[in-house]
This record gives structure tokens, sequence and C-alpha cells, in this order.
């Protein structure tokens, strides 16, 4: 008999045991439907987010095309800049050089026209030559003198537009680095929120194989409990049965022993 209650009440204790895994498993499968739940709203939150990405990476691309082709644009008319100077610094040279040259030619003549030793038809020759370079070098200055001229009316006809064009790049990098700042952050908010995503999928991809082996493991033992309990009862009710029937049989004993005795 003090086997057989002890039996029953660890029998109890094992049932209570398997209970509480019950308990356990449907917590946890509480749990696990609520971040379901929440990668599902990850999910259509990551689709907004990776729209707003697109949106912004386009605008931040036609942004940059703008401040290219105008970054480009003041490049060229720089370039050309540089090349008219470079020009005007030739012409330079040469009027340089040719002034260089007129002043040699004309100090070699007043060195003969002056010379006491020329003869008077050197010295005649040397005066003819003298005007006539004189009269060449004038127009020849002149000439140069308008190239000149020319070279930086254009120069600084091209440094005007330069200018301008310098600042329309500069005025459309500021948007163009904040479309980029804006496109740069809604990429960061969509890899967080990947990686977000990726994280909750493996807990829950762990703790659904955690469920399954939990539900596995408490379908054993309930089995094994619920079938051990089924003998004690067994084992019980057969007692009891037993029980009974000496009771009976010792009441009858009595019975048949009183009339005996009568």
């Amino acid at each position: 008999e003090a086997k057989m209650i002890a039996e029953e009440e660890e029998v109890l204790i094992e049932m209570e045991k398997v209970h509480e895994l019950r308990k356990e498993i449907e917590l946890a499968l509480e749990t696990l439907e609520a971040e379901r739940d929440q990668a599902a709203q990850i999910e259509e939150e990551l689709k907004i987010d990776v729209a707003k990405y697109k949106k912004e990476k386009e605008e931040a691309d036609a942004a940059k095309k703008v401040y290219d082709e105008a970054l480009e644009c003041a490049q060229k008319k720089e370039m050309e800049i540089a090349s008219i100077e470079a020009k005007i610094e030739e012409v330079l040279n040469e009027i340089r050089g040719e002034e260089l040259k007129h002043a040699e030619k004309v100090s070699k003549l007043k060195g003969i026209v002056e010379d006491e030793k020329s003869s008077k038809v050197a010295k005649g020759r040397a005066a003819h030559e003298l005007a006539s370079l004189m009269n060449v070098d004038t127009l020849e200055q002149q000439k140069r003198k308008l190239t000149q001229e020319a070279l930086l009316r254009k120069q600084a006809k091209v440094t005007r537009i330069a200018r301008s064009a310098r600042a329309g790049a500069e005025r459309a990098l500021k948007p163009f680095l904040k479309e980029q700042m804006e496109a740069e952050e809604a990429l960061r908010v969509v890899e967080e929120k990947r990686e977000l995503q990726m994280t909750l999928q493996r807990d829950i991809a762990k703790k659904s194989a955690d469920a399954v082996k939990s539900r596995k493991e408490y379908s054993e033992k309930f089995a094994s409990i619920s079938k051990r309990h089924g003998k004690v009862t067994a084992a019980r009710e057969k007692a009891q049965a037993d029980l009974e029937r000496k009771i009976k049989e010792c009441e009858k004993a009595e019975a048949a022993r009183r009339a005996l005795n009568i």
C-alpha cells in the first residue's frame, strides 16, 4: 500500500512537470507568433524604406548629373582661358622679340647715320632704311596691339562665362550633396532593417526548431506518464477490488460462524 501511494505521488509530480512543460511550450509559441508578426511588420516597413531609398538615389543621381555637367562646362571654359592666356603670352613674347630686333636695327642704322666716318651714300641709305623701318614698325605694332586687345577681350568674355559656369557648378553642388546625404541615410536605414530582419528570421527559425523539439518531448513524456498513470490507476482499482472482495469474504465467513453458534 505504501509503495503504491509513493508511486502515485511520483506520477502526480511527473504529470505536474509535463503540464509545466506544456505551459512553457504555449508561452514559447506565443513569443514565436509575436516575433513572426514583428517580422511581417519589418518586411512591410522594409518595402517602404527600399522604395524611399530608390527615390532618393534617383534624385541624387539626377542632381549629380546636373552638377557634373555644370562642372564640366566650367572646366572647359577654364581650359579655354588657359589656352587664351597662353596665346596672349605667345603674342607678348613675339612682341618683345620683334621690339628687341627693331631696337637693334634702329640702333645699328642710327649708328651709321651718326658715324662721321660713314660715307654720304651709306648715311643716306641708312637714313632711308631707318625711316621705312619706323613706318613698318608702327604698322606692325598696331597690328600686334590689335591682336593683343582682341585676345584680351576674348579672355575677359570667356572669364565671365567661366566664372558664371563655376558659380553654377557650386550652386549645383549643394543640392547634389544634400540629395546624396539623404540617399545615404535612406540606404543606412534599409541596411539596418535588413540586418534586423535577418537576425529576427534566424531567431524565428531557431525557436521554431526548439518548439518542434519541445512538442515532441512533451508528446513523448505525456504518453509515458499517461501510460504509467493508467497502470497505477489499474493497480489501485485492482487493490480496491481485492480489498472489497476480502471484506465480503470476511463478512460471509462471519455470518456463517454466527449461524453455527445459533
